[in-house]
């Protein structure tokens, strides 16, 4: 049921944008939501599911830089993209923290960069709260995200 499983990555995406929100109010953070453009240094322009970072990237008009914590939902047609394509572009990049978050098994994936590599923080499940290396005190239950 492909209408299913996108009312799923909605409500996740549309739950985790409101924890960022949250967290964001209380520490003076950007929270950046989908389909907004945003052109990395390398000229790449990448448009992630949703985005924390501290500070801004508004330049005018436009977004740019590198963002401290990018979002993006695995989709059953381009699963490889989001593991492996974007995260080749954000590592490059030096994008601090990437989750990939997947909707139908009810997961998010934490990579952390280190040394200019990403590194496994956490792979988050039902039942437990996702943390953040890069942001202290940023807590998401995952019964909140795929309520």
């Amino acid at each position: 049921m492909a209408g299913e499983k996108t009312l799923r990555r909605l409500k996740a995406i549309e739950n985790l944008l409101g924890a960022f929100k949250n967290y964001a109010l209380a520490n003076g953070c950007t929270v950046y939501t989908p389909g907004q453009e945003i052109r990395l240094p390398s000229g790449d322009a990448i448009y992630p599911d949703a985005v924390l970072h501290r500070g801004s990237l508004a330049a005018g008009d436009d977004l740019v830089g590198v963002p401290h914590l990018i979002v993006q939902i695995l989709h059953n047609s381009t699963p490889d993209g989001e593991r492996l394509l974007k995260r080749g572009i954000y590592e490059k990049s030096g994008v601090k923290e990437y989750w990939i978050l997947d909707a139908v098994n009810s997961t998010i994936d934490v990579l952390s960069l280190r040394d200019g590599r990403f590194e496994p923080w956490g792979a988050f499940a039902p039942g437990s709260t996702v943390t953040s290396p890069a942001f202290p005190g940023l807590a998401v239950p995952m019964a909140a995200l795929f309520s």
